[in-house]
C-alpha cells in the first residue's frame, strides 16, 4: 500500500527556551519599522502587504493597505512581504463619540473589515450597507472565521504530545491519556484509501483540564487529503479558560490552490456549522451555516447557501442568504472572456435582514457587468440605487 504523510511541518517536541525566542525577535525586529497604534487605529509603513490578525484566534482582520481600524484587544501584525511578524500589539483604543455612525470608506476598492470599533453598531442599517455586504462575502470566502475553524483544536493541544498536531500515518494509534490536572482524552488515527490518501485525527475529549484554567470536553476530527482538501467536523467541542470561552459544531471544508496538479477548483464549505466565540474584547456567534463558495480558474464561480451572525460591536444580529445562487461563467467564445482573472458575478441575489425587519437586497442581474442593483428597506420605505462590484473586489476571492 503506497505510504503518504500529509504533515504540513515536522517538530522536534523541543522548545527553545524565552530567553532565545526573545532575543531572536529582537534582533529582527530592529531592522523593520514597527507598527504603530494611535486610539483604534494600527498603521505601518508602506514597504509591503500586510496583514492583522486577532491573536486569541488568528483570524484575518485586515489584509493589504497601510493600515487597520480594530477593537481594543491584542494583535498580530505580519509583513507578507519579508516575512516579519510583530506578537502582541496591544491597542487600548478610544470611546468612539458616535458608534451608530458608520465612517464612510475613503475608497470603495479598500477592503472594509469588521470590529473597527463601533462601525458595526445596530441601527443606520441603509448607512453601513457597504460594510455588511462586504463582512457577508467575508464570511461566504472564508476570509472570516475559516483559519480560527480550521486551527481547531491545534492551538489548544501544547500540553500533549506533538504527534496530534500532524497528520496520521500508518503506524499510528489510538490512545487514551489523562489530561495533566483532570479528566482524560482520546485520540485515535484517520488514514484511509491508498491512491487518494485522507489522513488525520479524531479528538474526543472527556472534561479535560489540561491546565489549572484550560478546559476541553467534546469531540472533533480534523484530516487532510492528498488532493489538497482540509475538513473539520464535529458533534460538539467547547473549550474554554479564564478569558475566554469558544464553541463548534458542524463541518467545514477547504479545498485550496495546489500548484502541482492540474485540478484548478477551489471552495470553501460549510455545513450546519455553529462557531461561537466569546473574550473581553473580541465576541461572535456564527450559527445555522450552510454556505458553498468555489471558484474553477480561469471560468466559473459560485456562490450559495446563509447563516445567522452576531459580531463584536454589532448589537443584534443580521441573517444573511443567497436567495438565487451568484454565478460567473465564461469561455474563451463569450465576449467577457478577457475579463476571466477580474470577474464579478454575473447573476444572483443577496439578502441581509436585522430583527428590526431592516433589509438590504444585492442583484447582481441588472444588466451591467460592472455594477448591482442595492434596494434597502427600513421602516416601511425603499431605496434603489446601483454600486460598482468594485465596492468590494477585496472581499470576493477566496483565502487559503
Amino acid at each position: 500500500m503506497k505510504q503518504f504523510n500529509l504533515v504540513k511541518y515536522k517538530t522536534t517536541g523541543k522548545t527553545l527556551p524565552a530567553g532565545v525566542l526573545l532575543a531572536g525577535c529582537l534582533l529582527t525586529s530592529s531592522v523593520f519599522a514597527n507598527p504603530i497604534v494611535s486610539g483604534n487605529t494600527i498603521s505601518w509603513p508602506d514597504d509591503g502587504w500586510y496583514q492583522v490578525q486577532l491573536s486569541a484566534t488568528y483570524e484575518s482582520l485586515c489584509e493589504g493597505g497601510t493600515s487597520c481600524v480594530v477593537a481594543p484587544g491584542q494583535y498580530i501584525v505580519i509583513n507578507h512581504t519579508n516575512g516579519q511578524r510583530y506578537e502582541n500589539v496591544l491597542v487600548a483604543g478610544d470611546t468612539p463619540d458616535t458608534p451608530d455612525t458608520p465612517d464612510t470608506p475613503d475608497t470603495p476598492d479598500t477592503p472594509d473589515t469588521p470590529g473597527d470599533g463601533g462601525q458595526y453598531a445596530s441601527g443606520a442599517l441603509a448607512d453601513k450597507y457597504i460594510k455588511l455586504v462586504g463582512f457577508a462575502f467575508d464570511i461566504y470566502t472564508g476570509r472570516r472565521y475559516a483559519q480560527g475553524i480550521l486551527s481547531l483544536p491545534e492551538n489548544y493541544l501544547q500540553g500533549f504530545s506533538p504527534v496530534y498536531m500532524d497528520n496520521a500515518v500508518p503506524e499510528s494509534v489510538a490512545e487514551k491519556v489523562a489530561c495533566s490536572v483532570s479528566g482524560a482524552a482520546t485520540f485515535t488515527p484517520v488514514y484511509t484509501g491508498e491512491r487518494a490518501i485522507t489522513a488525520g485525527w479524531s479528538y474526543e475529549f472527556y472534561a479535560c483540564l489540561d491546565s489549572i484554567t484550560l478546559s476541553l470536553d467534546g469531540q472533533i476530527e480534523r484530516t487532510q487529503t492528498e488532493s489538497h482538501t482540509k475538513r473539520i467536523s464535529s458533534g460538539g467541542l467547547d473549550i474554554g479558560d479564564m478569558r475566554m470561552r469558544q464553541s463548534f459544531s458542524g463541518a467545514a471544508e477547504l479545498k485550496y490552490a495546489n500548484d502541482r496538479s492540474d485540478d484548478t477548483t477551489r471552495y470553501w464549505k460549510m455545513t450546519d456549522l455553529s462557531y461561537a466565540y466569546s473574550r473581553n474584547d473580541a465576541q461572535w456567534n456564527l450559527h445555522d451555516a450552510n454556505t458553498m463558495f468555489s471558484h474553477t480558474a480561469p471560468y466559473r464561480s459560485t456562490m450559495s447557501g446563509g447563516f445567522f451572525v452576531e459580531e463584536f460591536y454589532m448589537t443584534g444580529g443580521i441573517t444573511v442568504q443567497v436567495t438565487e445562487e451568484f454565478v460567473f461563467n465564461t469561455s474563451p467564445a463569450e465576449p467577457d472572456w478577457d475579463r476571466r482573472d477580474s470577474w464579478y458575478f454575473q447573476k444572483g441575489k443577496l439578502s441581509i435582514t436585522d430583527r428590526a425587519g431592516s433589509e438590504i437586497i444585492l442583484d447582481a442581474d441588472n444588466g451591467d457587468f460592472d455594477s448591482v442593483l442595492i434596494q434597502i428597506t427600513r421602516d416601511g420605505n425603499t431605496e434603489s440605487f446601483t454600486q460598482p462590484w468594485s465596492t468590494w473586489a477585496g472581499h470576493l476571492r477566496l483565502s487559503d
